[in-house]
Order: structure tokens, then sequence, then C-alpha cells
């Protein structure tokens, strides 16, 4: 699914873009936010996907408090990174707020995330709500989203290797434990969808 397609349904949910610029588009619903690029290349990785709509129908209560280490005296903001193939997306989640942004690097995500925390915060000054978003000065903090490796072992499942191979589940089973042996043709089967899980997993990229 892609951005537009998501948004889209949330308009439909009582979501309504409140102010758009040429750095990105914020959308309220009572308290929350949501601010997301103009647009986007491609559809959204699963992880982003479910967040979005975790967030934006079920909020985080707890508040912004900041993360900090020996060697920084600013708050650090936790940033989740997720890849679908050549594009990057980047996500902050704070108390009713989510920012989403994509782009084809970790520097790239750092200056949008940036440019849009600024453009939310001049929006809500503007509409004289007073509400701080985070503290003057902070650091951004990545971490990797690995919803995509899930999926990826997920397909090792004996139920998934039974869909994909046409092949009963139960006798599959059997296969697996030796009780019983697969015909040349069922053995073809499950070479080949072997062979392509290799290449999925050759292929593979979380940065």
């Amino acid at each position: 699914m892609n951005l537009q397609t998501s948004v889209d349904i949330l308009q439909s949910r009582d979501w309504k873009l409140v102010h758009q610029s040429s750095i990105c588009c914020v959308y309220n619903s009572a308290a929350q936010y949501l601010v997301t690029p103009l647009r986007s290349v491609g559809s959204m990785p699963a992880g982003t996907l479910d967040t979005l709509f975790r967030a934006t129908y079920a909020p985080q209560t707890a508040s912004f408090k900041g993360q900090h280490s020996k060697k920084l005296s600013v708050p650090t903001v936790p940033v989740v990174l997720e890849k679908k193939g050549s594009q990057l997306w980047g996500r902050v989640e704070l108390q009713k707020l989510l920012i989403l942004t994509c782009g084809a690097s970790r520097e790239m995500i750092t200056e949008k995330l940036h440019a849009q925390l600024n453009e939310l915060t001049t929006y809500l000054q503007a509409q004289n709500i007073d509400r701080q978003i985070l503290p003057n000065d902070y650091v951004f903090n990545f971490h990797h989203d690995l919803t995509a490796v899930r999926e990826l072992f997920q397909q090792f499942r004996i139920n998934h290797l039974a869909e994909q191979t046409d092949i009963p589940q139960d006798l599959l089973s059997q296969f697996m434990s030796n009780k019983q042996h697969p015909s040349t043709q069922e053995a073809q089967k499950i070479e080949m969808l072997i062979q392509q899980f290799g290449r999925e997993m050759l292929n593979f990229s979380l940065l």
C-alpha cells in the first residue's frame, strides 16, 4: 500500500489535512498529529504501514522524556529506519504524534525529519497551540525495523511451504520427518522454492 492510499483511508475516518507546504503535510484528529512527506516512491514497507495505522488508531500515551548518554548533554530522539527496495523510510513516534518520511539515505532522512519537525512547530505556533514537540536541542538515535526479517523467515514455516508447493501440509511434514519421501516432481517443487528463498536472502538488505 502506498502513502496516498493510507492517508485516504485515514481521511475517511476523521483525519483532516490541516497544513501543507513544500516540505510536508500535517494531518490532525482530535489532539493527534500525523506528519508525512508530500509524496513517496513505491509502496510503504510493512513495519511503517503497521505503525501508521496502529499509532493513528491507538496512539501511545507515554510522553517524551528523552534518552541521555554519558557523552551527550542533549536528549536523543529514537528514529526507526525501514528499507524497501532502494527506498528508506524513517519514523519518529512521540506522544500522539507520528512523523514519517522517506529518502535514499540516512542523511536525507535526517534532513527531512528535522525540516518536518520545524514545520510542525511553526504550524502549531501560528495556530496558538501550546504544545512543545521537542526540546530546542536534540539528536537522532537510529534503530532498524525488523519486520522484513520476520516476514522472510516466515516463508520457511511449513504451512507456507505447503501453500507455495501445492503439497498438503501433513504430507510435507512426513517428508520432513522421513516418514515418507517425495516423488521427483514433488522434490523439484521443493527445490525450486528453496532456491527462490536463497535468491531473496542474497538480495536482502536492512541498510
